[in-house]
């Protein structure tokens, strides 16, 4: 199955839409990561909306997460941006195809189809861009990539 994915980022908003799986994110242009190995922690969240979910946990472990704003010109973060889109593009097919033998089924077959939009993405240092791009275009999963209007892959 191909699943259509429209997102749309700026310095401050991520907007995901899916429409096949009823899909609709619109988050803070945030990501908590793991100062240590890089891996997110959480999306979308802010500083207080973290230590509201757990005050112990944000107590604990406040000092080894870093906020970062992947999709922002001046702090794009190529690896990262690719594993939220991918990531939410993962969610609308889990939606489409729930249980095990779904997800399954889903790694063999299905296939997204990406239009992104990122505002001041041509003010992103070129080397950024082509790691973003080549992330994008090695995703086997990614059948269709299109960048502000330009199509990548596909």
């Amino acid at each position: 199955m191909i699943i259509d994915i429209q997102a749309w980022a700026s310095n401050q908003r991520i907007l995901i839409k899916a429409p096949q799986a009823n899909l609709h994110v619109d988050i803070p242009n945030l990501v908590a990561l793991n100062k240590l190995n890089r891996k997110i922690v959480a999306l979308g969240k802010t500083e207080e909306e973290m230590q509201e979910q757990s005050a112990l946990g944000w107590r604990l472990h406040r000092d080894k997460i870093e906020f970062i704003t992947p999709f922002s010109a001046n702090s794009f973060d190529a690896r990262i941006a690719y594993t939220v889109l991918i990531y939410y593009a993962g969610y609308a097919a889990r939606l489409l195809r729930p249980g095990t033998f779904g997800q399954m089924l889903s790694i063999v077959t299905d296939r997204f189809n990406i239009d992104l939009r990122i505002a001041g993405y041509e003010n992103i240092p070129i080397g950024l861009q082509e790691d973003f791009t080549r992330l994008m275009r090695r995703d086997r999963m990614v059948n269709v990539f299109i960048l502000n209007g330009l199509r990548l892959k596909g």
